[in-house]
């Protein structure tokens, strides 16, 4: 996929999560090797790091579950213990989402609280 597509799929996730009350902390966020965040939020009073995952195909929603590997899920959580670290969120309650979308289609689906520790 190339970066354009990957914008305007991170682009749409963004707008959701705000349609949603979410409050957008960051986006982006590089947490060096380890990997990345896509989208980091505040829903009330619980920090959600969301994985943003947009598909071409017809079968997007499978898609967007198997791209996610085994070796993703470690990076993703080296990269959420980054980010708590770095900005001292010990005492704070977190959760993983992940959010697939479809390119020819509106429809966006939304997994909360994956469990990934």
């Amino acid at each position: 996929m190339n970066k354009e597509l990957g914008d305007k799929f991170e682009k749409r996730a963004e707008e959701y999560l705000i349609s949603q009350s979410y409050k957008i902390l960051d986006k982006n966020w590089h947490a060096g090797i380890k990997g990345e965040i896509d989208l980091v939020c505040w829903d009330e009073d619980i920090l959600i790091f969301v994985e943003v995952k947009g598909r071409t195909g017809r079968y997007f929603l499978e898609d967007g579950f198997n791209s996610i590997t085994p070796s993703k899920i470690r990076k993703i959580k080296k990269s959420i213990d980054q980010y708590i670290y770095k900005k001292n969120l010990f005492d704070v309650n977190y959760r993983f989402d992940i959010l697939i979308l479809g390119e020819n289609t509106e429809q966006i689906e939304h997994f909360k609280n994956i469990e990934i520790f």
